[in-house]
Formats: structure tokens, sequence, C-alpha cells
């Protein structure tokens, strides 16, 4: 009798935890896909709504930005879990199981304010906004089910991403390389379900990518040491980021009491809606530069320009990565590798006979390896440069991504360094221990 009531309870609970899984699935598919279409109505009309040939369009564009300004900082500060990516927030509430995230504000406030980020060509992109709320979503629904453990934010979190790249394997990678710690299989079971459900439940809605490539041409094995190049650049510019992150957060934290740096992101703000204006091939989340570099633009076959660029966007990355702008670093690193990418494209074609075909297969590489090493996602970048490079060139994709992703895994196991998301979290977390700190002092 025993037994039976132990088998009941058992199949009860699994059957409420299938149920809560398909609803998180649904839910956050359809968020996602409606985010996609916002972020890529943002993306498509920005440039012509801040087109300084056409004054009329550019002073209404100013002043909406201006009016938005305001809006949006106050949302940031109603609702700290919003600021930046967000990420550091949400895994703080899953480490310790608590935290101040309000999630009925959380979502919204980030689906806007990461919107006004993108209109003023903040170099931000939308995955990590995706991310948050989807884990918040599953924050939602871990207190809707009256659940104790947090691992619906991580499994919510990785299901977010996957659906933003359309590719669910990314975001089961993604949800046990960066949340969940302990593997079981009663955790991988939900995170299929949840993942894929969002996956096709976004697809069906909302079938564009928001960052896609098309390799059409084989690995070429005889060129194949360009993938030490990749290593080795991406590994030294991760390695220069996250130190650089870290060194500017910190002064941040020692300073937060500065005027400039207490209202940094007004300041953050006009600059980056004054380079939209002036130069839009640097705005924004790099998706431009990134399309220049694949279409052979003639000022990215000079190598002082591509050079500039990388330091002028590594620089970027460091400060709009500590201004509390809503929005995610992914695709600003996506767009540093592509451009160490190019760097290595123009080296490549100095060796005499060199196959130019490998091109687009050398910046896809690069950018996959820079955000792996940053975030410490080797399974990740895996299934992201298979998916981006698209299913079709997989047999071209799959050989490559293998050996630059397990020599990410070496690296970063043998490696001591954080990512560049923990190391947010823990100067996150020191800011807000030293604020308390002074508060009591006073």
């Amino acid at each position: 009798m025993l037994k039976k009531e132990s088998c009941k309870a058992f199949f009860s609970h699994w059957l409420l935890e299938t149920l809560k899984c398909i609803l998180m699935g649904i839910t956050i598919g359809v968020l996602i896909a409606l985010y996609k279409y916002a972020f890529q109505f943002v993306n498509k009309y920005t440039p012509i709504i801040f087109d300084y040939n056409n004054l009329a369009n550019l002073g209404v564009g100013i002043i909406s930005a201006l009016a938005l300004m305001f809006i949006t900082y106050y949302l940031i500060i109603s609702e700290g879990s919003i600021q930046g990516s967000g990420l550091p927030q949400l895994q703080l509430n899953i480490e310790h199981k608590k935290g101040t995230i309000h999630w009925y504000r959380a979502i919204p406030f980030m689906f806007i304010s990461s919107l006004t980020s993108f209109y003023v060509g903040m170099p931000l992109g939308g995955e990590a906004p995706s991310t948050f709320m989807s884990g918040v979503v599953g924050l939602a629904y871990k207190r809707l089910f009256k659940h104790v453990d947090n691992e619906d934010l991580s499994i919510g979190a990785g299901a977010g991403f996957g659906a933003v790249f359309l590719s669910p394997l990314s975001g089961i990678m993604y949800a046990f390389e960066e949340s969940i710690e302990k593997f079981s299989w009663g955790k991988l079971y939900k995170t299929i379900i949840v993942a894929a459900l969002a996956y096709v439940i976004s697809y069906l809605i909302n079938p564009n990518y928001i960052i896609k490539f098309d390799i059409n041409s084989g690995f070429n094995w005889i060129y194949s040491y360009y993938l030490l190049f990749i290593l080795l650049f991406t590994g030294l510019i991760a390695f220069l980021t996250i130190k650089g992150m870290h060194h500017v957060k910190t002064f941040i934290n020692h300073h937060h009491q500065n005027f400039f740096i207490k209202y940094r992101y007004f300041i953050v703000y006009i600059l980056s809606l004054a380079m939209l204006i002036g130069f839009p091939l640097l705005s924004g989340n790099g998706h431009l530069l990134i399309e220049g570099i694949m279409d052979n633009q003639e000022l990215l076959q000079l190598y002082w320009f591509v050079i500039l660029f990388l330091v002028y966007r590594i620089v970027v990355f460091l400060i709009v990565g500590n201004s509390m702008a809503s929005g995610g670093l992914m695709l600003p690193t996506l767009c540093i590798g592509a451009i160490i990418g190019q760097l290595i494209v123009l080296l490549m074609k100095a060796i005499p006979g060199y196959d130019v075909t490998q091109n687009g297969l050398i910046i896809l590489l690069s950018m996959i390896t820079l955000f792996a090493f940053v975030n410490k996602v080797p399974f990740t970048g895996f299934a992201l440069i298979l998916s981006l490079g698209g299913w079709s060139n997989a047999l071209t994709t799959v050989m490559p991504a293998f050996i630059l992703m397990f020599v990410v895994f070496l690296a970063t196991k043998f490696i001591k360094i954080d990512s560049l998301n923990r190391t947010r979290r823990k100067l996150l977390k020191t800011s807000r221990e030293q604020r308390i700190d002074e508060q009591s002092d006073n």
C-alpha cells in the first residue's frame, strides 16, 4: 500500500512538473518571438529616423530619444534587476535562492528599456534581455507552483537563449554551463521540454534569425593553421576584455557617489545617439559592421582601419557594459570577434594561393570562439557554430568547431580566470555590500 502511494506521488509530481515545463516553454516562445519582432523593427527603422540628410525625421528622432532617456532611466531605477544585461542579478537570485526581482515589473521594464538602448544605437544586443526575461518567466512559474529550488530560472534562461537564436541545443547547453551546476536526468528532461517548446513556438511566430550566416565552402585542411591564429587572437582579447571589465567596474564601485559616474547612463546615452547620427557603421550592437565585413566593404580591407575599429569596439564594450543601460553583450562580443576574424583574413590573404572561400568560415569561427572564451561556454559555442553557420553546412563547420571548442574547454578548466558574467556578478555583489556598509557608517 505504501509503495503504491509512493508511486502515485512520484507520477503526480512529474506530471505537474511536465505541465509546468509546457507552460513555461509556450510562454517563453511567445515572449521571445514578440521581442524579436520589436528588436528587428527598431533596428530596421532607426537608421531611417536618425538620417541627418532628412532633418524632419532627425528632429523627431532626437526629441523622442530625449523623452525616452528620462522614461527609461526611471524604469531602470525603479527595477534595479534590469540594469545592464540583467544576467548577474538573475544569477545571484539563482545562487542565493532569494532576491529582489519583481517578475511583473522586470519583464515589461526590460522589454521597453532594452528597445530604447537599440533605438539610440547603444552597442548592446537583444540576446541577454531575452535570456533574462525568460529566466524571470521561470521565476514567475516557480512562485506560481510554490517551488523552493531555483532551477526554473536556469531552465527558463537557457530556453530564452536558445529561442532568440533559434537554436534549442544551444539553449540546453547554456542552461547547464551557465547556471545549473549539478547535472541530473530530471533537470535535463525539463530543460529539453522547455527549450524545445520555446524554440518551436518562437519559430512558428517569428522564424527570422537575429544573426545568421551561410557558409558556402568546405573546410580547407591545407590552411587549417588559421585555427591557431583564431585561438591566439581571441584568447588574448578575451583575457584583456575580462580584466578590463573588472577594472572599470571596480573603479565605478569605488567612486559610485561621483556625479558623472552616478549619472553615467545619461552621458553614454547622449554619446551613443551622437555616434548613431554621425557614424552609423560604428554604432549599435555591431550588426552593420559584421555585415560590412561579410560583404567585403572596401574600408574593411585596410589593416589600420580594422585595428582602429577593434580598439574602438573594445573600449566602447567596456564603457557601455558598465553604463546601467539595458541590453546584452553577446552581439557586441560577436562584433569584436568578427573584426578579429577580418584581421586574420587579411593576414591569410598575404599568403600566396590562399583559398579566399575560407573567409566566411574564419569570421564565424572567430566570433563564436571569442564568445566561448569570454563566457567559458565551449559546449554552447559548439552548438552555436553549427546553428549560425546553417545546419546544411554542418559538415563544413563541425570539425573546426570541435577543435576550437575542445581547446576552449581545456583552457577554461586549467586557466583560473572568471568568465565575464561571473566577474560582473562578483562585482555586483561587492558593490551592494559596499553600499550597505556605507549606509551603516552614515
